[in-house]
């Protein structure tokens, strides 16, 4: 409460609830103090929640409850949800005896809001609201409803005009089953209602499972790829050392047969005892002879440098059998 709020509220008269506190020009929603009391001339004060924002604001919070808040027990005994119980700024229920004089001294509307855990918002409203004395078991009156919640107080789980139960003033025996006080007319929707949030939670685990499973897919893809290009790399070196031999054994080919021309010449320029021309053609086909074994020790430095790199990669994969050209 501020400061300022303060000393609004001194300015106002005993205060019975948060519409009260409201008219008195808060406009803050948080923890105050009411009198619910005050017309049978007792001056018993409550600390509530004033929610001040929702639709139109000035409403007392008789119930909060939050799984993401600090756990709170709400399967307890009859008196604890008589006198209330819980932590205000968390989960509480405000006390069935503060409930019946503030819905029964004034005309009351009660507005519930929801929340999904994917933070979808649920409203409703009815437009009275109220219960009765613990001698009458604080049973239920409620009027017409309106909002985007389905009407379960009459519909699916009929409980108007029904009397509240704890597990040890339980009329039914539902308190005990459900684990939480409330006003019941049979156990099955509170059993649906677990059995959905059981389902729920089979699924968040599925999806979990889900997500895993098309991580793994995708590791597995990747390496998949990085084994496809290794592989067509290997390839490419194979078919590169495979041009190389055959260049080679080309020029081999070429070799031997100039070096057989050339001795050839060789013993028909002796026989002819034409010295000069002997000098001329055999320093030409030496020349070339040269220039061929020059290019055969390049190609075998290039099949050598391709060879090892084959070396290299090749243990990391099984060689292809239809690869063997080496």
């Amino acid at each position: 409460m501020t400061l300022a709020n303060t000393r609004r509220l001194n300015d106002c008269p005993v205060l019975f609830d948060c519409y009260d506190i409201y008219n008195c020009g808060v406009r803050k929603t948080g923890i105050y103090r009411i009198y619910p009391y005050i017309k049978v001339n007792n001056l018993t004060s409550v600390l509530v929640m004033c929610d001040m924002e929702s639709s139109g604001g000035g409403w007392t919070v008789i119930q909060h409850r939050n799984r993401d808040n600090p756990l709170v027990n709400f399967n307890t005994t009859w008196d604890e949800y008589k006198r209330g119980f819980g932590d205000i700024k968390g989960n509480y229920w405000l006390g069935n005896n503060a409930i019946h004089k503030l819905t029964t001294t004034y005309n009351n509307s009660l507005y519930i809001r929801m929340e999904s855990t994917g933070k979808k918002s649920y409203e409703m409203q009815y437009s009275s609201f109220s219960i009765s004395d613990e001698t009458d078991g604080y049973r239920l009156s409620l009027g017409e409803k309106s909002g985007n919640i389905a009407d379960n107080f009459r519909l699916g789980h009929p409980v108007v005009n029904h009397t509240f139960s704890t597990f040890d003033h339980d009329r039914n025996r539902c308190a005990a089953k459900c684990g939480s006080g409330w006003w019941y007319y049979h156990c099955t929707l509170s059993k649906e209602i677990k059995a959905l949030e059981s389902k729920d939670q089979e699924l968040k685990e599925g999806d979990i499972r889900i997500q895993q499973e098309l991580s793994n897919m995708n590791n597995r893809i990747s390496e998949k790829q990085f084994d496809t290009f290794k592989k067509e790399d290997i390839n490419s070196l194979r078919n590169d050392t495979f041009t190389l031999n055959q260049l080679f054994d080309t020029l081999s080919k070429e070799k031997n047969t100039v070096e057989s021309k050339l001795h050839r010449m060789e013993k028909e320029i002796k026989s002819s005892n034409i010295e000069a021309r002997l000098n001329v053609i055999e320093n030409t086909f030496w020349n070339f002879s040269h220039s061929l074994g020059k290019a055969l020790d390049d190609i075998r430095e290039d099949q050598n440098a391709t060879n090892i790199q084959l070396l290299k990669v090749s243990p990391i994969f099984q060689s292809e059998p239809g690869n063997q050209e080496m």
